[in-house]
């Protein structure tokens, strides 16, 4: 026993020199005394060591050297190390290792839990023809599979998107003397449900039912799942129709199916459909939890839609659920981004008061919304305070301590400030205080070091991010683009193009926006339409901007048809929308191309376009100079006729041009209409000062109703001081 112990003793001690590690489990293998113990425990420090080492033809001696083992128990030195292989992510070899052992021990069973292992290492590794011949050498070498085997053989189709051949298996399951699970079903119903085949699904708890295979909790978590994966693909309307038959077949629905289905309207803007969930949970018999109301009310402040998420907050109280810290880190968002600082400011007081567990969610709201509201003195003393509080307490994992976000929020804010070094200053005590950067953090600097026009300082400041392992993303591109146009160094923002491609990086519309501004800042249109020509046959979808982008500098010099040919391919595109003939005519007026000018403006006309955003005056005022007073008079004439409301004084060079060219009715008649039109336009601006007064005073009201009266309710203040609230991450609610 004392060699054996000391040669265990020296394969511990030379974990670090694998070769010497290999020479003494050597010594160890021909020892035939050695215990087997002893030696099986030798055996997996060593594959671990030349694992670790990548000493692979090592490993393979060791498979010679073990082969002939002789086989006393069925722990047999190879099947370890096969175990140790998969388990390392080395399945090939592990494999390997199985067909030797075959080939001299042919007769010697194996596990079954050794072919799982295997067969599960295999799908891990996506190596479906080992999986394959693994299943044919178990069923050769009569090891019969079981359930969780064929789960696993499932689980391995359905990944790789061959759904039929796993329907296949679940079929043969009992002729293999093995029936499914409700784990099976499971596994094929969400292999259904992300391939968007929900009607095979349905036929599947069919399937299970009539088999009996699982109680009534299962089925109902496998329509929670089949819920779950219909939302997550987008597919909302069958989701719908999913809980409807989940009602109309008798399965017992928990709060959990209804709070996944109105999690997934909310989420995809479907307000109305969750609201009308909720009134289905209620009717069904099941009350709307914390969760629930949290669900619709973030769902109305996202929306930025205030009062409906008033509402669900009193009704929420009314029913006896108390806000979390959930609801109000919503609530709070939702008044940061209104700018409604005041109320956010006594929400948060009144937060404290009652006892709410603040969390760093919460403060990088706080943080973001005085940041948006130009607050960045008070921002950066709320970090200071965090951190000090954090001290004081003396805990490392206190749940408000500031981590990447907070200081990506407040690094942003300084650097757009152009507070370059306060940002710089911010950088360095992140890092100091053992938060690390991630390629985020980088991106701001580079950004709006480029904005700037720093683009040296940028480049700089991308060679560090680069040193640290982060490569650049579209974003970096896309600031680093728009930086080198903003220098007219084309030739290198068209080199970080090409680099973009070769790296697998696609630009996107941004990209090409920044390359199309730059160029037509520097009079090269040319080049700029070009590049629209490649964002078409490249498939990235131009934006209004594209178009505006290109417009203006064509028409700026003079290139009118080449502009009214952008025009029309992004009418082909979008459709006719206002921005864009606005857009044109204002260009066309400036450019005095009137006839031009009138054409697109009597077709906004026709299509009954606001014309708030057309200098419809200065384009009349125009027409009357040049001795076109007729154009000036049908265009006026149109306008009257389509019952368009618009500035009384666009009559004026029209009336004073008829004057001149002897037309005293027409003028007279038009002097009539003008002031016609000067009376209503009076009368309605009375009307609509005394509507906003009435609004004002109402918004007060029901703010001071909607908010404050919220804050200081008995209810409110009980939910938080008797109830003691238990704060949970909204997530737990949705496992199935």
């Amino acid at each position: 026993m004392e060699p054996a112990k000391e040669l265990s003793k020296a394969l511990i001690k030379n974990t670090n020199n694998p070769k010497l590690a290999w020479q003494i489990f050597k010594r160890i293998a021909s020892n035939p005394s050695f215990p087997s113990d002893a030696f099986n425990q030798s055996l997996l420090r060593l594959t671990r060591i030349l694992i670790g080492s990548k000493m692979f033809t090592e490993i393979d001696a060791l498979q010679h050297l073990l082969v002939r083992h002789p086989v006393q128990n069925s722990a047999h030195p190879m099947v370890l190390l096969m175990r140790v292989l998969a388990k390392s992510g080395h399945v090939n070899l592990a494999i390997s290792q199985l067909q030797a052992f075959r080939s001299h021990h042919p007769n010697k069973p194996l596990s079954i839990s050794l072919y799982n292992l295997l067969i599960w290492s295999s799908l891990q590794e996506n190596l479906p023809d080992c999986v394959r011949l693994l299943y044919e050498d178990m069923i050769v070498s009569g090891v019969r599979p079981e359930t969780y085997t064929f789960n696993l053989l499932i689980a391995g189709l359905c990944d790789s998107g061959c759904l039929e051949d796993a329907r296949k298996v679940l079929d043969k399951m009992p002729e293999r003397g093995c029936l499914p699970n409700e784990f099976t079903f499971g596994i094929l119903v969400r292999g259904y449900c992300r391939s968007g085949r929900a009607s095979e699904g349905l036929e599947l708890l069919e399937v299970m039912r009539s088999m009996e295979v699982a109680s009534n909790v299962v089925i109902y978590n496998t329509y929670n799942i089949w819920l779950l994966g219909l939302i997550r693909n987008g597919m909302l309307l069958e989701a719908q129709v999913v809980l409807n038959e989940m009602i109309e077949k008798g399965v017992h629905l928990t709060i959990v199916s209804y709070n996944i289905m109105m999690d997934g309207l909310c989420k995809n803007g479907m307000l109305h459909d969750a609201k009308m969930v909720m009134s289905l949970m209620k009717n069904g018999g099941v009350a709307p939890d914390v969760v629930s109301y949290s669900i619709l009310l973030h769902g109305y402040c996202k929306k930025g839609i205030a009062s409906e998420a008033n509402k669900v907050l009193h009704n929420m109280i009314a029913n006896g659920c108390f806000p979390n810290v959930y609801t109000c880190n919503s609530l709070l968002e939702s008044l940061w981004k209104e700018g409604k600082v005041l109320e956010a400011e006594e929400l948060l007081k009144k937060m404290k008061e009652r006892g709410y567990a603040l969390n760093t969610v919460t403060y990088n709201i706080i943080l973001d919304g005085l940041c948006q509201n130009g607050q960045m003195d008070k921002a950066v003393e709320t970090m200071d305070e965090l951190w000090n509080q954090e001290n004081a307490d003396g805990n490392d994992n206190h749940s408000c301590k500031p981590d990447l976000i907070t200081y990506s929020t407040i690094i942003n804010a300084l650097c757009k400030d152009g507070k370059l070094d306060e940002a710089k200053k911010m950088f360095i005590e992140m890092i100091g205080r053992n938060v690390y950067p991630d390629s985020i953090i980088y991106d701001i600097f580079v950004s709006n070091l480029c904005k700037k026009g720093k683009v040296s300082s940028a480049f700089r400041v991308l060679k560090e991010m680069e040193k640290k392992g982060y490569n650049k993303s579209l974003q970096t591109y896309n600031s680093l683009i728009l930086g080198l146009g903003m220098k007219s160094q084309f030739f290198e923002m068209y080199g970080l193009l090409n680099e973009m491609r070769e790296r697998g990086i696609f630009p996107n519309v941004s990209t090409y926006n920044n390359m199309i501004r730059s160029l037509c800042e520097s009079g090269q249109t040319n080049d700029a339409t070009k590049l629209l020509d490649e964002m078409l046959n490249k498939g990235v979808s131009p934006n209004i901007s594209t178009f505006k982008l290109l417009i203006r500098p064509l028409c700026q010099i003079g290139e009118f048809r080449p502009a009214q040919e952008v025009f029309n391919i992004s009418l082909s595109i979008f459709g006719h929308k206002e921005a864009l003939y606005s857009f044109l005519f204002n260009e066309l007026v400036a450019g005095d191309e009137l006839l031009e000018a009138k054409d697109i403006f009597m077709s906004a006309l026709d299509q009954c376009f606001a014309i708030g955003n057309f200098s419809y005056g200065d384009f009349i005022n125009k027409l009357s100079k040049v001795d076109m007073v007729e154009c000036a008079t049908e265009v006026l004439q149109k306008m009257i006729k389509k019952r368009y409301v618009f500035e009384p004084a666009s009559f004026m060079p029209v009336i004073d041009g008829l004057r001149v060219t002897g037309n005293i009715r027409e003028a007279d008649e038009f002097a009539e209409l003008m002031l016609g039109m000067g009376s209503e336009i009076k009368v309605s601006n009375q009307v609509n000062r005394h509507t906003k007064v009435f609004n004002r005073r109402r918004n007060i009201n029901n703010n001071e109703n909607n908010w404050q009266n919220i804050l200081h309710s008995e209810r409110f203040q009980f939910g938080f001081s008797e109830l003691g609230l238990v704060i949970k991450d909204v997530k737990q609610h949705f496992q199935v």
